[in-house]
């Protein structure tokens, strides 16, 4: 920093460089001292349990004038890293995304129904519709693996799996309704998850039916 002097002064004193400032002091909680630089800035530093917030270093310095070096002085605040436990936020932050997540499927539910079907209970009607559609479709896939199959073993496997994957559509699909719990709109939710899973279920079975006729 350099501090100019009255036209006045000699060339030597007109020019005055102030390389040092007053320490800063830190007041640090749970946050070892070591490695950090006096006057620099801390700001959301991750350490294990969270973030560490600093509170702003502040300087100020009072103007040199009429050649009195003595009118320039610094003073600083200590700076203070607190801890913030964004343990506390979490669930909430799980909420926003989850309602997020939510409200998206169903406005691409919505893109995907004809025009025609504009009131919510037609809405739901459609849905319902979809998933019925989805369901016989992988219906009929499962029953030719089941056929193409070696042994009875072979076939009692997936029929467990299967039964274990039905449970796991329908309860999902409940867990994503009960977002909208006691809405109109519930029932949109659920068919439309139940299709979704339904026919990445049936994406799958696909794949199974095509190694198995290829041997």
């Amino acid at each position: 920093m350099v501090c100019s002097m009255p036209s006045s002064s000699t060339p030597q004193a007109r020019k005055t460089t102030l390389s040092s400032f007053a320490p800063i002091s830190l007041r640090i909680t749970g946050l070892p001292t070591a490695g950090i630089p006096d006057g620099s800035r801390l700001s959301q530093s991750r350490e294990t349990q969270g973030y560490w917030q600093a509170e702003a270093h502040q300087q100020h310095a009072v103007p040199c004038h009429s050649g009195n070096l003595s009118a320039f002085s610094t003073s600083s605040t200590p700076v203070t890293v607190r801890p913030v436990d964004m343990r506390s936020a979490r669930p909430r932050i799980l909420s926003m995304k989850l309602s997020i997540l939510t409200l998206l499927g169903a406005y691409a539910l919505l893109l995907s129904f004809p025009a025609q079907a504009q009131s919510q209970q037609e809405m739901n009607a459609q849905a319902r519709k979809d998933f019925k559609k989805a369901d016989t479709e992988l219906n009929t896939v499962y029953k030719k693996v089941i056929a193409l199959l070696p042994d009875q073993k072979s076939v009692d496997l997936l029929r467990k799996a299967q039964r274990a994957w039905v449970a796991f559509r329908d309860a999902n699909a409940a867990f994503h309704a009960d977002e909208m719990r006691g809405g109109s709109a519930a029932p949109l939710l659920f068919y439309g998850q139940q299709t979704q899973l339904t026919k990445a279920r049936l994406k799958h079975l696909q794949r199974y039916l095509k190694d198995f006729g290829d041997r």
